[in-house]
């Protein structure tokens, strides 16, 4: 039986979306194979070993369970003989490396791209530029930086709609839609407080379309698996945090309501993308598909929500695999 040991929480503003992704991690788990230990990262950034009910990790209580509480370091899981780690944190410290990094400097195996790999993948700016270097169709935009200073030249060419995002956040968190010029000052304001280095990127009328890489070994054998295109009906103005965690608006469709060949080349440029950006494991990568099939790169995910309503699972199950499936092909990957 291996030691897993799967780490949640975290300073990051996604710390909640990560508690529903460890809770249903845990549940999902081979316990026959694996024995689960649950590490929890406080929104300040202390480790606890955590023993108590898995339901408190739903509700957020776990960090308020005393007597089940052990505080740690990265180094101490050496200590408790952790085969693998499957990190299940989103956003800032996790899906932007920070936690690879410390998992890479104990020399623990863990699920999912390395911390360099990582840092690229949530840092917008950095992937869209590697992007514009292979040749891959995105939505135009604009960097804007710390001053926040816009460039009156390079902004007329952007067409309104616009949505204004931190360079480096997940979840939709920091996004706004902008449909006037009146609209981008406060729009940019709201994404700094959480990255310093904003993108302003023109909107795209189009179809949400999403696909899910999966990297590890399945049944004794490697596998390297795209699933079938997945579409995203938002319910809302766009695919917000809000309409995704709490109002929970939107609907998916799998496969998506496109042709054959079109889901092919988005398939297939989703494997170049995970590829050159040196990802392993899994990812989620996003794209737009216009009315005449033109695709349209929209972002890559690193550590994609595994909750209830997230689409990496539902995809790779609507191909056939278990929930179960899926953690075990990553962690034996690991």
């Amino acid at each position: 039986m291996k030691n897993l040991c799967i780490i949640f929480g975290g300073p990051t503003p996604e710390y909640n979306v990560s508690l529903a992704t460890a809770t249903d991690i845990i549940r999902n788990v081979n316990t026959a194979k694996y024995q689960v230990f649950p590490v929890g990262i406080s929104r300040s950034g202390e480790w606890y070993h955590y023993t108590g009910a898995v339901e408190n990790i739903t509700t957020d209580e776990w960090l308020s369970d005393d007597s089940n509480l052990a505080a740690i370091t990265a180094a101490d899981l050496i200590c408790m003989n952790i085969d693998v780690v499957f990190p299940a944190s989103h956003g800032n410290y996790c899906e932007d490396g920070q936690l690879q990094a410390e998992l890479e400097s104990v020399g623990i195996p863990f699920v999912g791209s390395s911390s360099r790999a990582s840092a690229m993948c949530m840092n917008k700016s950095a992937t869209k530029a590697r992007m514009d270097a292979l040749g891959i169709r995105q939505a135009p935009y604009i960097v804007v930086g710390v001053d926040a200073h816009i460039d009156p030249s390079a902004l007329a060419l952007l067409t309104y709609p616009l949505f204004v995002k931190p360079s480096s956040a997940g979840s939709s968190i920091g996004i706004s839609k902008v449909s006037t010029s009146d609209e981008l000052a406060p729009a940019i304001t709201e994404a700094q407080k959480y990255d310093d280095i904003v993108i302003i990127e023109q909107g795209i009328v189009g179809r949400e379309v999403e696909v899910a890489v999966l990297e590890g070994n399945f049944r004794n054998s490697a596998v390297s698996i795209v699933s079938e295109c997945g579409e995203i009906i938002p319910g809302s103005d766009f695919y917000c945090y809000d309409t995704k965690y709490i109002a929970d608006t939107a609907s998916y469709h799998i496969p998506a309501d496109i042709s054959p060949e079109c889901s092919d080349k988005i398939r297939q440029l989703a494997m170049e993308i995970f590829t050159n950006l040196g990802c392993r494991g899994l990812a989620r990568v996003d794209f737009f598909v216009t009315a005449n099939e033109d695709i349209i790169f929209n972002e890559i995910n690193t550590i994609p929500g595994f909750t209830p309503i997230s689409m990496y699972p539902k995809l790779l199950m609507h191909g056939g695999m278990t929930y179960g499936e899926i953690i075990e092909t990553l962690v034996e990957g690991a």
